[in-house]
């Protein structure tokens, strides 16, 4: 059931009236701008907008200014809103098994084709690599003008020890080092050593390094 402003018939602009069109308006205004939602209205995602209020920030710090953000509680309270409200970014990456590692040794062992050479120093690079955390531009020969062969991993730059001194055969080893010489982290090109000691499983660097130095090999 409808009821009828009192101040209709007498003969004034009814304040009401104007109040309620205002409050539709707001509320046109919020539909829209759900509707709208990822399109237009939020079409920033939530680290794209932190990234924009620090530009600002630190354009009023560098011109004197206080910091604009500071105690905006409300401010962090939305975007932390809005990023429950996007969602992940993207899925989180799965962790690789021993499994996953053991597969291209198997592979390259049963159906590659290759000469059991070639099988041997690809298996050695296989594990060199991850166990030592090495980017591609640190092990591989790769194009470009980035690339330099002065400071990818060379055969002089990994060596076989034990017990802390150096020895001519991995066979030997209990650990092996190697030298980056330098990498997209160091800035200053100093290089850095990293070691790692014999596990004496398949997935070992020092056994593949082992396998790589048989007689057999050369």
């Amino acid at each position: 059931m409808q009821t009828k402003c009192a101040c209709v018939g007498a003969g004034i602009g009814c304040p009401c009236s104007a109040s309620q069109a205002a409050r539709e308006r707001r509320r046109n205004v919020r539909r829209k701008g759900l509707a709208l939602g990822s399109q237009d209205v939020i079409a920033r995602t939530e680290g794209a907008i932190k990234q924009k209020l620090f530009a600002v920030r630190y354009a009023h710090l560098v011109a004197g200014y206080s910091d604009p953000l500071l105690h905006r509680g409300r401010l962090w309270s939305t975007l932390a809103g809005l990023k429950r409200w996007q969602g992940p970014e993207t899925k989180r990456k799965k962790p690789v098994t021993p499994a996953m590692l053991e597969w291209p040794r198997g592979f390259l062992q049963q159906e590659a084709k290759l000469p059991e050479e070639d099988a041997v120093v690809i298996w050695a690079a296989v594990v060199t690599a991850f166990f030592f955390l090495l980017r591609a531009s640190e092990y591989l020969l790769q194009g470009g003008s980035s690339w330099s062969f002065e400071r990818v991993l060379h055969g002089e730059d990994v060596g076989p020890r034990k017990e802390g001194k150096r020895v001519a055969s991995f066979q030997d080893a209990d650990e092996m080092v190697i030298y980056i010489k330098g990498s997209k982290t160091d800035q200053l090109n100093v290089g850095t050593v990293r070691n790692h000691y014999r596990a004496g499983t398949t997935l070992c660097p020092i056994t593949a390094m082992e396998r790589l130095q048989a007689p057999d090999m050369a």
